[in-house]
């Protein structure tokens, strides 16, 4: 797999280049024959991750709400919260949307991402991308649907 996907042999590889990241050390490797340093190079793959899933230096989740929650947010005078687990550990309470929520819509909490490294260091964050997961319900007994249909209806 990894010979598959890796930069020298995919260099024009847009999928590669997702896959793999390469950190290079300058003449911090083996000397050659002639007495000079080679680079140290490391290839890290990325792995996928059960909640995240990376664009660039932005953090997508998905992120499930139940359908009564999306339709009728927190109690009044407050912002329904859903928690998110940071991949360091953090727990994050991100805002839903005020109003109803869409299926598929979308929150952005600022500087949240990956890191973005100029120089081996770290100065910001991408962006975390929450997308919403509306969860329905599977299936409804009589009265509830005609209780919805009384209300929506």
């Amino acid at each position: 797999m990894a010979l598959k996907w890796h930069p020298d042999r995919n260099k024009n590889s847009e999928e590669a280049t997702r896959k793999f990241k390469e950190i290079r050390f300058p003449k911090a490797g083996n000397e050659n024959a002639r007495g000079e340093s080679q680079d140290l190079v490391f290839v890290v793959e990325e792995k996928p991750h059960d909640v995240f899933v990376r664009e660039g230096n932005d953090l997508v989740a998905r992120v499930p709400v139940p359908l009564v929650e999306a339709l009728t947010g927190a109690p009044a005078g407050a912002r329904a919260t859903k928690t998110v687990e940071m991949l360091d550990g953090r727990k994050l309470q991100v805002q839903l949307p005020v109003g109803i929520v869409k299926p598929g819509q979308e929150t952005t909490v600022r500087g949240e991402g990956m890191p973005i490294r100029k120089d081996g260091v770290a100065s910001r964050k991408g962006d975390m991308i929450v997308k919403w997961d509306v969860v329905f319900p599977t299936r409804l007994t009589p009265a509830q649907q005609e209780g919805i249909k009384k209300i929506l209806g």
